[in-house]
């Protein structure tokens, strides 16, 4: 395995697509990524479902692989048009592949068309997968709502567990569930779980053989949460909310479980502050154990199992620690090689006007640098002297007064391309 991790550790990247923008694989949380292997001598495939947001035309599309993901090809569409900007949360089960697809992105409104689908792709027991017709799981029904931030689990009864976001008419957020006993033919909506003021997010996965665990947060200050269900409860009952995490969850998503063969978990996260974190949960949650301290905007988690050892928890966060290290010294000693991973400061207003260029650079829209100017208690963009899309996804204001203004935490940080 270190021999593995190693070999990954200084391999060419792969590049695999186009993406429009930075938020191609937001949410961390959500899991883009299956390897499917029929064990009859055939090679395994990999299916990686990615929004491109119109890169090389392809909006939410099916990517393939045949080859342990040397080389990509654009496999299908699942939602392939614009612009309703969904991403997507898989699940493997056996050699089919069960998923759903809601919207996510920097900026967020009510919408008709902001709903949840599940939908099938079923193996054909040779080398392809075929699309089924999708289900509508939750359904907007007012241009004040929206759902967001789907996420599909299976629970050991066998039904399928959906878990989303509810933006209200209020502007707060309840998270929904719902679940299938049929197989994804039908979905019953269960009662509704918290409400926050601030978007929430997480994952949910099952653990311990027989229960499912909600581990998420916000994009507020707050702990991160978890609840927790034993399969064999009524449908509609879960466990009382409980903050496992006084540190927080950075925006309720930027984490990445993984099941540990065993029944545990692997959870990798960044708190509040953009500090990247170890934790292991086997019937209780670990200490945590820090795996960056440098709080870097781009830096997102990614784990994987399963592995039931705490020498292979231990190698995973050492991997990543010499990853991290290795890219600290490198920015340190080759300024180039820091140009390269953290692009610098763009101005987005200027004397009032905004800069279009920069704009389609960034993959904003003026709604998005207003949106972030009123943050600042600025009322209109005449009033800014200059607006700086800063490497952290921030945007720092100085108007025309000379009052700079930055604030510490945003709701809304973009991802930069």
């Amino acid at each position: 395995m270190v021999a593995l991790a190693a070999a990954l550790l200084i391999a060419a990247p792969q590049n695999v697509l186009a993406a429009g923008g930075g938020n191609a694989l937001t949410l961390p949380a959500q899991r883009h990524l299956v390897r499917l292997d029929p064990q009859n001598g055939a090679p395994a495939t990999w299916l990686l479902a990615v929004q491109q947001d119109g890169a090389s035309g392809h909006w939410l599309s099916m990517y393939r692989s045949t080859d342990e993901a040397q080389t990509w090809s654009w496999y299908a569409p699942v939602q392939d048009v614009c612009c309703e900007r969904d991403t997507p949360d898989l699940l493997a089960v056996g050699m089919d592949v069960a998923l759903v697809y809601s919207w996510e992105g920097p900026t967020l409104s009510g919408s008709t068309a902001h709903d949840v689908y599940f939908q099938w792709w079923r193996w054909n027991g040779n080398a392809d997968w075929g699309s089924q017709t999708a289900v509508k799981v939750f359904d907007s029904t007012s241009s004040a709502t929206a759902y967001l931030r789907a996420e599909l689990a299976r629970d050991s009864l066998g039904r399928l567990w959906v878990w989303a976001q509810r933006l209200n008419a209020d502007g707060t957020f309840t998270m929904v569930m719902a679940v299938s006993s049929d197989g994804g033919a039908t979905f019953q909506a269960q009662p509704s779980l918290d409400t926050f003021a601030d978007r929430p997010g997480g994952r949910i996965l099952p653990v311990a053989g027989n229960q499912l665990m909600l581990i998420y947060g916000t994009h507020g200050v707050e702990a991160g949460y978890m609840r927790l269900r034993t399969d064999t409860d009524p449908v509609s009952t879960w466990g009382a909310r409980q903050a496992v995490f006084p540190e927080g969850i950075y925006h309720g998503a930027a984490l990445s479980a993984a099941g540990d063969g065993g029944g545990g978990v692997y959870l990798l996260y960044k708190d509040v502050n953009g500090q990247l974190w170890y934790r292991r949960w086997s019937g209780s949650w670990s200490g945590r154990t820090q795996v960056e301290s440098g709080a870097d905007w781009a830096l997102q988690p990614a784990i994987t199992g399963p592995d039931n050892s705490i020498t292979g928890g231990m190698i995973i966060v050492a991997t990543l620690l010499i990853f991290n290290r290795g890219v600290a010294m490198l920015r340190s000693r080759w300024p180039a090689f820091d140009h390269l991973i953290e692009p610098p400061p763009t101005v987005v207003v200027q004397d009032g006007n905004v800069v279009k260029a920069s704009l389609d650079k960034e993959g904003l829209s003026v709604e998005d640098v207003q949106m972030a100017v009123r943050e600042h208690g600025v009322d209109k963009l005449s009033d800014v002297k200059v607006a700086v899309l800063e490497n952290d996804g921030s945007i720092s204001v100085v108007t025309r007064g000379g009052e700079r203004l930055r604030r510490r935490r945003r709701r809304v940080r973009f991802l930069r391309p």
